[in-house]
């Protein structure tokens, strides 16, 4: 809304874009900032998987800088806030059998009721496929099998260090 009131009293086209769920590929335990991610490290420090029993839309990094790039081009907006994602949405009980196979081991599943949150619909939030043409390159099954194949052959880089699994506990899996 405030995003919308600066754009009408400016007259400037000003944009609001919310990304849901980017994932990529990290290069440290700490860049792991997306869902995915700390499933795997989850997994790869203590073979446990810990998910709650919803679904999720991830959107790779790229796809998201083409959505963003897409979005900035245009001269005129018919909204000020955008919600974008891939679409393309998956089980996150099917993203932890992905990531399972991947790791590979003894892996348990830990399923957590999803915690409720007081959601305020915002009715002036478009999604931005209405809008505009996009297609995602890579689908949320394609971002947890790269990203779990990753972290995978990159194990030791995210594996047994003090600090990873200090952070991974600072970390709730419900919000998500």
């Amino acid at each position: 809304d405030i995003c919308a009131n600066f754009q009408i009293t400016t007259d400037l086209d000003i944009i609001n874009a919310r990304f849901d769920n980017i994932c990529y590929r990290p290069g440290n335990p700490e860049d792991a900032i997306d869902i995915c991610s700390k499933m795997c490290i989850e997994a790869v420090n203590s073979n446990v998987i810990t998910f709650s029993d919803s679904k999720v839309s991830l959107i790779y990094l790229q796809d998201a800088i083409e959505a963003l790039y897409q979005l900035s081009i245009v001269s005129e907006h018919e909204s000020s806030s955008y919600r974008i994602d891939s679409g393309d949405f998956l089980d996150m009980e099917a993203m932890a059998e992905i990531i399972r196979e991947k790791i590979g081991g003894d892996i348990q599943f830990n399923c957590v009721e999803k915690t409720e949150y007081i959601w305020v619909e915002n009715n002036s939030v478009t999604d931005y496929d209405k809008e505009f043409p996009f297609r995602v390159f890579q689908t949320s099954e394609q971002c947890t099998v790269r990203i779990a194949d990753y972290i995978s052959r990159h194990a030791s880089r995210f594996k047994d260090k003090e600090e990873i699994i200090e952070f991974m506990n600072s970390t709730t899996f419900s919000e998500f």
